[in-house]
């Protein structure tokens, strides 16, 4: 019904917000980081035919978590890679899992995303962890994970090739 899209809406934008805050008290104070975080997010809604639950909404939802685990990933390049190891495949995983649904999402923008995060996510790799460039793997099974599923989904209902029509 429309209340409960209204509903997803409210939900999505206060993530948003969130996720806003999150990556921006990160490197600043959480005063002027949360004043930035609204600010941001009134202008963001005054736009003339904002919808709460649209495509994309969700796509910006998913290119801040994306981010955000990549951030948390390279605030991590300096600590101990043993007692860290946990932590930093997570962060690849779940950008990699963002940035792929962020793709699944709107396609022509997702791509551009999903090709940005791994370059950031193969650079911090590279650059914080050339012993174990093994672990990029798991952004890739990020990425991987719901296209996957996806596919499977789509070779059961026989729409694969509709699937490809609509993107090519």
């Amino acid at each position: 019904s429309f209340f409960d899209l209204r509903l997803l809406g409210f939900f999505i934008t206060l993530m948003i917000t969130s996720l806003l805050f999150t990556i921006l008290s990160i490197r600043f104070k959480p005063i002027p980081a949360m004043f930035v975080s609204i600010t941001c997010m009134f202008y963001y809604q005054s736009g003339v035919a904002y919808i709460s639950y649209d495509f994309t909404q969700l796509l910006t939802l998913l290119t801040l978590a994306s981010l955000l685990m990549l951030i948390i990933l390279g605030d991590l390049k300096n600590e101990n890679y043993n007692k860290d190891r946990v932590k930093i495949i997570l962060c690849l995983l779940f950008s990699g899992l963002f940035a792929s649904l962020a793709f699944l999402t709107k396609q022509s923008n997702g791509l551009m995303i999903l090709i940005s995060s791994g370059i950031a996510a193969s650079y911090l790799v590279y650059f914080s962890y050339r012993n174990n460039l093994k672990l990029f793997f798991y952004y890739m099974a990020g990425v991987f994970i719901p296209f996957f599923i996806i596919f499977i989904w789509l070779i059961s209902e026989n729409s694969l090739g509709y699937f490809f029509n609509q993107i090519f």
